[in-house]
């Protein structure tokens, strides 16, 4: 559970981050609304989306291996392809939920914004439940 709410939080927060690290490409471009590769800071852009990808890194495969520690061996591979198969769909629905989002509000960043805001709130819930059910846990086996 730990790696999955570290995933999240590192792919949210890099989420948040990239429009305002590519902002600084758009302010010397004299108002055209076209991204100035020469006033992008490359460094910074490149370290946020290396927290994203390790982020996603975590994220990939820990929801395999907590789905995998729950379910009996005989019904792994059907827990397997149903996370999959909703994690394909939830790709479906948020890519289409943020280009309607962008196009609702005419700004890709407020978007991806509120995409990363939707998978912090969804990280915190999952790691309150997860901390619930640990001291449950904890707390039946006389452990403290």
């Amino acid at each position: 559970g730990a790696a999955i709410v570290a995933g999240g939080i590192l792919t949210s927060a890099a989420m948040a981050s990239v429009p305002l690290v590519c902002a600084y490409g758009y302010l010397g471009d004299g108002g055209s609304g076209i991204l100035d590769a020469s006033n992008l800071n490359w460094p910074l852009l490149a370290g946020t989306l290396g927290f994203w990808s390790l982020g996603g890194t975590l994220l990939a495969t820990s929801h395999v291996a907590a789905i995998s520690d729950a379910v009996p061996d005989s019904r792994r591979s059907q827990a397997i392809a149903l996370l999959r198969t909703a994690g394909d769909v939830g790709f479906l629905c948020g890519a289409a939920g943020a280009g309607i989002a962008a196009d609702m509000v005419g700004d890709v960043g407020l978007a991806m914004q509120f995409g990363s805001g939707v998978l912090m709130g969804a990280t915190g819930w999952f790691g309150l439940q997860h901390l619930a059910l640990w001291r449950l846990n904890n707390d039946k086996s006389g452990r403290k």
